[in-house]
């Protein structure tokens, strides 16, 4: 039950596409530490966590940026 050799021409692609993940997962991270570093940044967190906390912040925040719910069914 030999396994088959990769071709020489695949060699390493395996690795090279852990190696590209491995860099897109560091530019995202220090994207992200960026925007924790600025000032509104812990401000958004909060009062997205406080949103999701609160059952009716979502329907209030909707109501007042979209000026209402839009109708839904027959006229």
């Amino acid at each position: 039950m030999d396994r088959p050799s990769p071709r020489r021409d695949e060699r390493g692609t395996a690795t090279s596409e852990y190696a590209v993940g491995t860099l897109g997962a560091a530019a995202c991270g220090a994207a992200l530490i960026s925007l924790a570093r600025t000032d509104w940044f812990p401000d958004l967190v909060e009062e997205l966590l406080r949103g999701a906390l609160e059952p009716f912040t979502l329907v209030e925040l909707v109501r007042d940026r979209l000026g209402g719910f839009p109708r839904v069914g027959r006229r």
